[in-house]
């Protein structure tokens, strides 16, 4: 068998043939980035001219919510200390606890157990939320940026996402009215939007920051919210979290639960039984920073 090698007329045509197909290539490649980048473009400008709004019924409920908990007063910072259970795998121990917030973004909670005390910080002052903790052997661990998009301080619904539908660019919808622990609510949910951020960054914060409210539906007073926790190394799954308020009381004018209830993934971790509280007390912003 013979093997014909190629002839140079035929070496020529290639050649021409690869001057005129690689400025076509050339061509398209640059067309497709043109194209990509003119799409995220539209996309990014959609996500900015569409910026959402709150329900107005949402809105109703949560402004007859707040005027419930604060007769009209704004709560600037709250301290509540009480008696507490906290119950793990392994354990329970009993001791007691002190919970301080300031604004939306600021709180602190520090638990005296027998075991020695263990520190939750969450600070979102600087526009970015942050959070530590830390145990009796003082070593410091961050807070993963997907758990720190609820809101700062949990224990206290005056200063929660709830009772700020017209600021801080939090989103509330409504969802309608159900049954929850035996009694009639009014449910409602709420989520950051990230404004001027592009539309991958908007949906992820949407997701992490997202919280529903349950509010009796006859005095108004929350007696449950619940959110999503994640996994440190993983934002994909989703760990169910649950506080519940009940015992409600009035302090200096203001409605303060003296129960607060922590469930995690449906167990109960933290039971909070309340047995002061003061409420625009003037808390420095010192408590709460990040170490």
């Amino acid at each position: 068998m013979s093997v014909v090698l190629c002839s140079k007329p035929a070496r020529i045509l290639r050649g021409r043939a690869r001057l005129l197909v690689m400025p076509m290539i050339r061509l398209c490649v640059t067309v497709s980035l043109t194209a990509i980048l003119l799409f995220s473009t539209v996309l990014f400008t959609v996500a900015q001219n569409n910026v959402p709004v709150s329900d107005p019924q949402a809105i109703s409920y949560a402004n007859r919510a707040l005027q419930a908990l604060t007769q009209g007063v704004p709560a600037i910072d709250v301290t509540i200390n009480g008696n507490v259970r906290c119950i793990s795998s392994t354990k329970t121990e009993t001791g007691t606890g002190t919970f301080k917030g300031k604004g939306l973004s600021e709180s602190r909670v520090d638990l005296f157990l027998g075991s020695g005390t263990k520190t939750e910080v969450r600070n979102g002052t600087s526009g970015v939320p942050l959070g530590n903790w830390y145990g009796p052997d003082g070593s410091v661990h961050e807070y993963a940026n997907q758990n720190s998009w609820t809101d700062a301080v949990w224990f206290y619904p005056s200063l929660s996402s709830l009772t700020s539908p017209s600021g801080a660019n939090i989103i509330l919808s409504y969802v309608g009215q159900e049954v929850r622990g035996g009694i009639q609510v009014q449910h409602i949910h709420s989520y950051v939007y990230a404004s001027g951020k592009d539309p991958i960054i908007i949906s992820l914060v949407q997701s992490m920051s997202g919280m529903d409210f349950y509010l009796d539906s006859s005095s108004l007073l929350p007696v449950a919210v619940a959110f999503k926790a994640h996994p440190d190394n993983d934002t994909n799954t989703n760990l169910a979290v649950e506080i519940d308020f009940s015992d409600y009381r009035a302090v200096s004018g203001f409605q303060v639960p003296y129960h607060i209830q922590k469930l995690f993934q449906g167990t109960l971790q933290i039971d909070f039984t309340a047995t002061s509280a003061a409420i625009n007390s003037g808390l420095s912003d010192t408590i709460f920073a990040i170490q």
